[in-house]
């Protein structure tokens, strides 16, 4: 039987068969990974084959190459492999999450967390609104725990490139603490400087 192709039919538009795009930057699957783990980059990227290491290792490339648009071989790179590597450990990673619910398990709640960490980052748009004393509520992740504070917004600007943003803070019920300077921009990004985690908004 002939194939009919969906976009040839009259008044059809193609974002109704188009699958959704990868959103998920390379970094963010990698950071998020890691703090769960507790583990760095340069561990994952190692030569060691001990399961605590390997095992993330492959569901960091497994999650790369299912949340990104990022190709075997860019993967590779990321730990000095090569392309063969990536494909080997993304299908053991399939392949286990059939049979190994403690894995399936693990993978989801890494999924949840690139879920609220992605969607709801803050940019250097959204603070340059700020109004001066709007307070928000923000979070950062810490070994897959969200911590959220209260940010109270003083003012915003930029020098060299880079916006610096003056503030007050305060955890729970503990009183508010000036600071300066305390965001930077990464990739259209808010990052708690004192910490280097992504903050997003509660």
């Amino acid at each position: 039987m002939k194939k009919i192709n969906p976009y040839l039919i009259p008044g059809l538009k193609r974002f109704e068969f188009a699958e959704k795009p990868p959103v998920l930057d390379k970094q963010s699957v990698i950071d998020v990974i890691c703090d769960y783990f507790h583990v760095s980059l340069d561990i994952l990227s190692s030569k060691t084959r001990k399961r605590e290491i390997c095992e993330p290792r492959q569901i960091t490339m497994y999650l790369l190459r299912k949340h990104t648009s990022l190709t075997c071989k860019s993967i590779a790179s990321i730990f000095s492999k090569d392309h063969a590597t990536v494909i080997h450990g993304c299908k053991s990673i399939s392949n286990l999450i059939q049979v190994d619910r403690e894995l399936k398990k693990n993978i989801g709640k890494i999924e949840d967390i690139l879920e609220v960490r992605d969607r709801d980052l803050l940019h250097i748009n959204r603070i340059k609104k700020l109004v001066k004393h709007q307070v928000l509520k923000l979070g950062y992740l810490e070994k897959g725990e969200v911590i959220s504070f209260l940010w109270k917004h003083h003012t915003c600007n930029k020098k060299n490139r880079r916006y610096n943003i003056y503030g007050s803070y305060k955890f729970g019920e503990n009183i508010w603490s000036n600071t300066d300077n305390w965001f930077f921009e990464h990739n259209k990004s808010i990052y708690f400087k004192i910490s280097n985690k992504a903050v997003f908004e509660l």
